[in-house]
């Protein structure tokens, strides 16, 4: 098949050779024979095209299919639009290329497009989505200006000389979602060419070629990955083919191919609660915006995805709602930054309106503590803005799921938090995708779990166990379990104690190596130890850490062999961050800890003051009145009293 193809790919650029069959009219625009051969001309609004090509006119056939393609309504494909073109077109212009967030790079005059300035796979792939040359086309649309259309021209054509080759320069030239992404935009430039009466019978006929190539590597040659947003975006570019450009004889199939593909995965990748199953909280957000844009698509063609699907779809923006932080931000899990990158979709859920406006618009989601079983996220949270401003609440996440696809990380069973406005307890980040940094930010030593005190595994792909879930009008507990590295048995307990107050629980049976208890601190906060209390600060914001006992705990900060201390909140950058490292004194692997979020209201104390089997009894001492909180890790019963 791969001989085919590339057979066609050659057939379909030799524009110099001219007519290929003897008879035809010696004025038959050279290419127009190629192209008409991927035509299904019994499609509406072709019969003109094949009235003349019924009597071997080549030449009034290509014109009748340019005044085809001008008069009718071509359907907009999904595609990554720059908010602003103009500074990054100018800079094109200019012989500058900047793909955040690497460094500029002088862009030469002529690509080659084997191009890798910074040895970056990130890198490759947005230079071959071809997105941003999209910003020329975008600055034409928007000044007129005729320098912008024609570098862009120019880059097209470039591309589609130097790359729909047999042995193409790049390993991103047909990487799955650089091409489907790539597919996209050109769909969108079509389209922007043809309004903006800029296609000629000359660009038509060079151009419908090269998307058709597009199409045929996705559907024959290119591996579709179904677990993945890869997979995700090849199926929506089929899908984007079929619908744009009815009038391929192809298009039929690669329309089915992608919305059969898209609906499966659709049940394959988001849980029936509506949560991605990826084990990132971006990629989440990029999916469902993602699977609105293509029923967009596909309802402009009177198609929709399965009832099934279209429930999982709808359920989505109710897990947004929950997982974003009260700052407005995304907690980083998995692969994410805290810049969300994405126009948020206002008007698409009450509760979502709520979330992004914080608490000005929509309604508040019913539900302060959420369990969703099969990603596995577990989400507390004090209120919506009830009793205080909505920046000010406190949210615990607690991760439980399995690591998922490529894009999450080893976190099973981590937690983060964050109150009154500030990032406290932190995941580690997302800094690349290759080499020992990328180790270390996905890796076990970069999250808030138990790890072995030496050799510490970077993969560690577990799913733990949930055990149990209960609440109460105020109080939440999640019990998880997870084998860890070397045979010990790892239970967390989470207890959420309203508002701010929260008991980890952690034990770990069985023999194996020796055990430390990992807490990350977001970068700017100031971190003290008394050796009682751990005192993380920030802008107003307090987090007391206590543990329960004896235990020795100390900090490390920025060190690199091993890596450790470092947070990434973004791609490409990277910076030293404190995390405590706590063993206990005894030898015994069973840590509580207390975790109270205030600003100026610490506690004094925490201590367990009995502990039979699976029952215990906390005592939390504050400035004006001590509680005894009783957890019945059978049941999940979580009783409190007060007492001056």
């Amino acid at each position: 098949m791969r001989q085919i193809l590339i057979l066609a790919i050659f057939s379909v650029l030799a524009c110099n050779s001219g007519p290929s069959h003897p008879g035809l009219p010696t004025d038959a625009p050279e290419g127009i024979e190629d192209l008409l051969e991927l035509i299904e001309l019994s499609a509406p609004g072709l019969e003109a095209v094949a009235n003349a090509l019924g009597i071997s006119d080549t030449l009034a056939a290509t014109e009748a299919l340019l005044t085809h393609f001008r008069e009718s309504i071509a359907i907009a494909a999904p595609h990554i639009r720059h908010a602003d073109p103009l500074p990054s077109a100018e800079a094109i212009l200019a012989g500058t290329l900047l793909l955040s967030p690497h460094l500029p790079f002088d862009l030469p005059s002529d690509p080659d497009w084997s191009e890798d300035p910074f040895g970056d796979s990130n890198w490759r792939f947005q230079y071959h989505t071809f997105r941003w040359p999209m910003s020329l086309l975008y600055a034409y649309q928007e000044t007129g200006d005729t320098r912008f259309l024609d570098r862009f021209l120019f880059l097209l054509e470039d591309y589609a000389r130097d790359n729909l080759v047999a042995a193409p320069p790049s390993d991103m030239t047909w990487y799955d979602m650089a091409a489907a992404l790539r597919t996209e935009h050109w769909l969108y430039a079509w389209k922007l060419l043809v309004e903006s009466g800029e296609v000629d019978q000359d660009l038509m006929i060079r151009m419908l070629p090269w998307i058709w190539v597009h199409g045929d590597m996705l559907r024959n040659v290119i591996p579709y990955e179904g677990s993945s947003n890869h997979g995700m975006f090849h199926s929506r570019s089929l899908v984007s083919l079929g619908l744009v450009f009815p009038e391929f004889s192809d298009a039929m199939h690669w329309r089915n191919l992608g919305t059969t593909r898209l609906d499966d995965q659709l049940l394959e990748i988001v849980s029936a609660e509506g949560v991605s199953l990826e084990q990132s909280v971006f990629y989440h957000f990029y999916t469902m915006l993602a699977y609105d844009e293509v029923r967009t698509l596909l309802q402009a063609g009177s198609i929709d995805f399965s009832p099934a699907g279209v429930l999982r779809l709808e359920k989505m923006p109710a897990f947004c709602s929950q997982i974003f932080k009260p700052d407005g931000s995304l907690p980083i899990i998995g692969d994410t930054s805290r810049e969300l990158g994405l126009s948020p979709p206002f008007g698409r859920d009450p509760t979502l309106d709520f979330v992004l406006s914080g608490g000005v618009l929509g309604d508040p989601p019913m539900e302060r503590c959420i369990s969703y079983n099969e990603s596995g996220y577990v989400i507390f949270r004090s209120g919506w803005s009830e009793t205080r401003p909505y920046e000010d609440e406190t949210q615990l996440i607690f991760d439980t799921g399995p690591r998922g696809s490529g894009h999450g990380h080893f976190d099973a069973q981590s937690i983060v938090l964050s109150a009154y406005g500030k990032d406290l307890i932190v995941d580690s980040g997302n800094f690349n995708y290759s080499g020992e940094w990328r180790d270390y930010f996905k890796g076990l030593s970069a999250h808030n779990v138990l790890v072995p005190v030496e050799s510490v595994p970077i993969y560690w792909p577990i799913t733990p166990e949930r055990l149990l879930w209960r609440k109460g009008e105020d109080w939440a507990i999640q019990v998880s379990k997870a084998a860890l590295p070397g045979g010990r048995q790892w239970r967390r307990v989470v207890v959420y104690l309203d508002a701010d107050d929260f008991i980890l629980i952690d034990d770990a049976d069985g023999e194996g190596p020796d055990l430390e208890l990992l807490f990350h601190f977001a970068p700017d906060t100031a971190v003290d130890w008394d050796g009682v209390i751990c005192r993380v600060q920030a802008d107003g914001a307090a987090l007391d850490l206590l543990p329960a006992g004896d235990v020795d705990l100390d900090f490390i900060r920025g060190a690199e062999d091993p890596i450790q201390g470092w947070y990434a909140p973004a791609y490409g950058r990277k910076e030293p961050n404190s995390v405590a490292r706590i063993r206990p004194s005894n030898g015994e692997y069973e840590f509580r800890t207390l975790l109270h979020a205030h600003r100026n209201d610490g506690v004094l104390g925490f201590s367990v003051f009995e502990e039979d089997g699976d029952v215990l009894r906390f005592l939390i001492q504050r400035d004006h009145e001590n509680e005894e909180v009783l957890v019945d890790l059978n049941s999940g019963l979580v009783d409190r009293h007060t007492r001056r």
